[in-house]
């Protein structure tokens, strides 16, 4: 076909374009509904995708939080066309009685005043102030332009719009594809291991603190089931986490290594040069799952669920949807609307019967494997927020919830002055965990699989209450911080209760499982194993224990905290706790005589010697 009569036949369309416009102008017809919710469908599957291809390129550019739900990328677009739906059709459908131009270029100019502003907003690189203005003139631009085009608007939208939910529909397939090919990589090839031998269940109770609890302190808040555990298994007095916040920590427990020889940091995933005890029980016929309460530091891409044949973070609930709008997140950070209507948690957390059905559903798959499985409980995390406070069984009121999460990112003043409530309200979920753990066991009786497994319940680190003056974790690593409990229960495998006061790290805790499944020597995991033996209930040979962290996001908030100074670590040796700051300040005490760290024996000089060999044993340990 020649140039000329492309040029005339694109005129004719443009006229037939045209026409039809004037026609739709001068018609007295209403805007319908299918066109109305058309439009704003429309532009909140764009709103998404816009929001979504800025996250992506933050993270490209590392410049982002890495630790996040893969599922955004179809999530994002869901939640916002959810949302401009369900806000914006009912509150343009008044439009309708205007004449359709001026409908559905006010229905345009308002839906693309909130697409732009959520696009902009979520690009994190401009203020509000400025997108809402850039907004607005976009907004007036498109609604006066589509007054004129309406009749090539509602068709370009509608003829666009199966291609937008087939885009979202494609990046679903594509995040759950990976996700089972992930799954499917980890699940073992190798042989079932023997259905005798035991299953083993690692369960990491979240910034839990070791004399929180009365079995390790008389002032402590009991828990039923844990002490009735502590009867018939091992309680390990001095168990020390390697960290004093949950991915190095975890990391850790899952390859036998302190922090300092691993990739993760407060940006950083575990990356795949070591392997992980995952890995390797699968390797020896485990059917392997891991099941996360706390979605910060525990997701899928943290670098933890190597060697999971099944691994669960996030939910689909519709607070887990909701929370990848840009809209829901600012509202809520900034208003917090759902506290009106009682509701004063994180959107998307996960609590801990969540956890522990999505344990037992796939407990109860097809399939015959004995298995290790990782749960992790998030409840005892801030905010603190329990159905009861346990020392009077009544249910917190909305002020009371409301101020204890607003707690969880107050500022030092304000904790001191409320450091009492929070601590309640903590140990309050303690109990709440307690009484799960004790519905996990049943289950597990239930299905005769509790006698022949070993439960290992631990805390991937503290927390602490204005000791030292210092709030909450990962800025410090004083005992409240890293002094976690750690009780290992076999009813058919460990046949007298022990109490060990000796110290142990838990990035021994490989070494030490595989010791209990005699497999210690089919495996390169490095760890001391601290299995008691025959005889005297410690370990083999008492080792130094170390603990470190380095300077975070919240540094600034944390000011006053230890960790403000410079990288630290601790070190547990000879009944000793020493700790050393950023700028070389030096603090130590008696772990056992002074649980509440009141007096500094850098300051006696009768301990120099004994503080040197400390400083000796921690240098030795951490060059291993």
């Amino acid at each position: 076909m020649s140039g000329s009569a492309l040029s005339a036949n694109s005129e004719k369309v443009n006229m037939h374009s045209d026409e039809n416009d004037r026609r739709y102008k001068a018609t007295p017809h209403r805007l319908g509904w299918a066109t109305l919710a058309g439009v704003v469908l429309w532009f909140g599957l764009v709103t998404g995708l816009g929001e979504v291809a800025f996250r992506l390129l933050t993270y490209a550019s590392g410049s982002e939080h890495l630790f996040y739900n893969e599922h955004f990328m179809w999530l994002t677009p869901v939640a916002e066309a959810i949302l401009f739906v369900g806000f914006g059709v009912p509150l343009m459908s008044p439009l309708r009685r205007l004449p359709s131009p001026t409908a559905l270029g006010l229905v345009v100019g308002a839906s693309s005043l909130a697409a732009t502003l959520g696009i902009v907003v979520s690009s994190g690189y401009v203020y509000a102030w400025v997108a809402l203005i850039l907004a607005a003139g976009v907004a007036w631009r498109l609604g006066h332009w589509v007054r004129r085009r309406p009749t090539w608007t509602a068709t370009s939208c509608h003829r666009t719009l199966p291609f937008l939910l087939g885009t979202v529909a494609v990046l679903a397939g594509l995040v759950f594809a990976r996700q089972a090919d992930q799954d499917a990589a980890a699940r073992t090839q190798a042989a079932a291991a023997d259905p005798r031998v035991p299953n083993v269940i690692l369960v990491v109770l979240d910034t839990v603190r070791a004399d929180s609890l009365r079995m390790y302190r008389e002032d402590g808040v009991g828990l039923p089931f844990l002490e009735r555990l502590a009867t018939r298994g091992l309680v390990y007095e001095s168990a020390i986490a390697p960290a004093p916040w949950t991915l190095p920590s975890h990391a850790s427990m899952f390859t036998g290594r302190y922090p300092n020889e691993l990739s993760t940091g407060w940006f950083q995933p575990l990356d795949d040069r070591q392997p992980t005890l995952a890995e390797v029980l699968g390797q020896a016929g485990y059917a392997t799952s891991g099941f996360v309460g706390n979605t910060l530091y525990c997701p899928r891409t943290t670098g933890l669920r190597r060697g999971f044949g099944h691994y669960e973070d996030f939910g689909f609930g519709w607070g887990e949807v909701f929370r990848h709008s840009v809209f829901v997140r600012n509202l809520q950070r900034k208003l917090d609307p759902l506290a009106w209507f009682g509701f004063h948690d994180e959107l998307g957390r996960k609590p801990a019967p969540s956890v522990t059905n999505g344990f037992l559903r796939w407990l109860d798959r097809p399939g015959s494997r004995p298995f290790f499985a990782f749960l992790n409980y998030f409840d005892a995390h801030s905010p603190y927020l329990p159905a009861r406070l346990a020392n009077d069984g009544r249910r917190l009121t909305d002020r009371e919830q409301a101020l204890s999460k607003r707690l969880a990112e107050a500022e030092h003043a304000e904790l001191q002055q409320h450091a009492d409530f929070l601590r309640q309200c903590y140990e309050s979920t303690l109990v709440e965990l307690d009484a799960e753990l004790r519905r996990l066991a049943d289950e597990l009786a239930q299905r005769q699989l509790l006698d022949n497994t070993i439960l290992v319940v631990t805390s991937d680190h503290g927390e602490l209450f204005g000791e030292h003056g210092v709030f909450y974790h990962g800025n410090s690593l004083y005992r409240p911080a890293v002094h976690v409990p750690l009780l290992v229960s076999w009813p058919s495998g460990i046949r007298q209760a022990q109490r060990i006061q000796a110290g142990v790290s838990l990035k021994d805790l490989p070494a030490t499982i595989l010791d209990f499944l005699d497999l210690s020597s089919q495996t390169a995991l490095p760890g001391t194993s601290f299995r008691p033996r025959s005889g005297p209930s410690s370990p083999q040979q008492p080792r130094p224990v170390l603990s470190m962290v380095d300077p975070g996001p919240k540094a600034d908030r944390f000011s006053r905290a230890p960790v403000a100074k410079g990288p630290m670590w601790a070190c547990l040796d000879d009944g000793i706790f020493l700790i050393r700051e950023g700028d070389g300040t030096e603090r130590a005490f008696d772990f056992a005589a002074d649980p509440r760290e009141a007096a500094d024996l850098t300051l006696v000089p009768e301990y120099a010697e004994r503080l040197n060999a400390v400083r000796e044993a921690a240098r030795s340990e951490s060059s291993r």
